[in-house]
């Protein structure tokens, strides 16, 4: 069994009398990439700060590695490493520079770590001042400075926002490297779905400060995977046609005796032609599934989606 590295129960957060998080219930296991969706707003940010120690629930429980004391949780936080909103940069300063600084104040006594991590990040050969850098840049020596403590549990808020499409290859690359061969668990919170697909292991949906869904990208996958639909009076009779005829296996009976075939996406006229010659009465035929997007759409309510 995988160790609980964040547990929350009831966390709730006020703002001037407005909730912004609500009953945040939510187990976080070692080893595993979380994807935190929802909407601007939705708390996905305040839910980060309140990991990281940046401000503080107005009630409920947060633990750490079973840690839940003020005094011990702050000594597990030094486990974790994070980059909230925008990366606090000394303009003046190297990359390198900008590292050492962080190194220092956060105690950090491996001088080696400063080169070893911005190779990770592919700015070990940079010499200019962080004032110069792009927005790209600035986003992968925020990253640096939160894997300089070669934490366990790694936070990053947008961490690809403003990289181009190399960067963020790269950036995908290195935190599977640190899952797979550090086992390091990561929470990312991204507004970048088909990014956050193709990295995460979990998906955590957020909104209006609350927890709609948990779900692993394996039954993401179920949910959005693409299928002919198929209604009709005579299920089985369908059945041995579609095995028969179409001679394929690739479809599953749903509680509701609908059909999903999940071939011939592209000649659904076939499909309806061998049903027909079967002398299955169908009742509905239709392609259905959908995108990332469209799933997402489903949870958070679409009239309120803002970010995509």
């Amino acid at each position: 069994m995988k160790s609980v590295v964040l547990e929350t129960q009831a966390l709730t957060k006020f703002y001037r009398k407005t909730a912004v998080l609500e009953q945040v219930n939510l187990r976080l296991e070692q080893g595993k990439i979380y994807g935190f969706v929802g909407q601007n707003g939705a708390g996905k940010t305040t839910f980060l700060r309140l990991i990281t120690g940046l401000a503080f629930p107005s009630s409920g429980k947060l633990a750490l590695w079973g840690e839940s004391a003020t005094e011990k949780l702050q000594e597990q936080r030094k486990r974790i490493g994070s980059m909230i909103e925008s990366p606090a940069l000394f303009p003046n300063l190297t990359a390198w520079q900008n590292l050492e600084v962080q190194r220092i104040l956060r105690g950090v006594p491996d001088k080696e770590s400063i080169d070893r991590t911005l190779k990770l990040v592919g700015l070990e050969k940079s010499q200019k001042k962080v004032r110069n850098f792009s927005l790209g840049m600035k986003q992968r020596l925020g990253i640096a400075m939160a894997l300089l403590n070669t934490p366990e549990f790694l936070i990053l808020d947008e961490p690809v926002n403003g990289l181009d499409p190399d960067g963020i290859v790269k950036i995908r690359r290195l935190l599977k490297t640190l899952n797979q061969e550090y086992g390091m668990t990561i929470l990312i919170s991204s507004h970048i779905l088909e990014e956050l697909y193709q990295t995460a292991t979990e998906f955590i949906f957020i909104d209006r400060g609350r927890i709609v869904e948990e779900i692993s990208v394996r039954a993401l996958n179920e949910h959005c995977k693409r299928y002919i639909s198929i209604r009709t009076t005579d299920t089985q009779g369908a059945i041995l046609a579609i095995e028969e005829r179409l001679l394929t296996d690739h479809f599953r009976m749903m509680p509701d005796n609908e059909i999903r075939l999940y071939d011939y996406l592209d000649n659904m006229e076939k499909v309806a032609k061998a049903l027909a010659e079967a002398q299955i009465l169908v009742t509905g035929l239709s392609i259905t599934g959908g995108t990332l997007e469209d799933y997402f759409l489903t949870k958070v309510g679409e009239n309120r989606w803002q970010t995509f």
